[in-house]
């Protein structure tokens, strides 16, 4: 996959308009939740691995990377929204999640990942993945494309 194929779009929740990449469509769709203070470029080596068997996304969560800002809105319950109606609006399907570091080993995953409202989006999770360190994703694109 070319580094171009990944394209960077917008999306508003309601709340606070969300920066986020997406790779063509060429299967299931795959989300990656950075780290605590990253964005979704950190995945960039995972997305793009994975971009030939998944439809990939790579979202910056809210006052990070290119998302906006909402002054004093950055607890646990204020980022759930924001990926729940990502989910439901932007990608609308079943779903593979990885989360790394605050997006997956933290408050902050536990709160997206078991959200009643983004894991019953469009059917709910394909699988969710808790990735910490992003080191631990090494073995992902091989063990995720032989999944049964």
């Amino acid at each position: 996959m070319q580094k171009g194929e990944l394209r960077e779009q917008r999306f508003h929740t309601g709340t606070v308009e969300l920066n986020y990449a997406e790779g063509p469509a060429s299967g299931e769709a795959l989300l990656y939740l950075h780290g605590g203070d990253g964005r979704w470029q950190e995945g960039r080596a995972l997305l793009e691995a994975l971009a030939s068997a998944f439809q990939v996304y790579g979202l910056d969560l809210r006052g990070h990377g290119l998302s906006g800002r909402v002054p004093g809105a950055y607890r646990l319950q204020d980022y759930v929204p924001d990926v729940a109606t990502f989910l439901e609006q932007v990608v609308n399907r079943p779903t593979v999640v990885i989360g790394h570091s605050m997006g997956a080993c933290g408050n902050h995953a536990r709160g997206v990942l078991s959200s009643p409202r983004a894991s019953t989006h469009c059917g709910g999770f394909s699988a969710a993945i808790r990735a910490c360190p992003l080191s631990a994703c090494s073995h992902l694109p091989e063990c995720i494309r032989t999944r049964s």
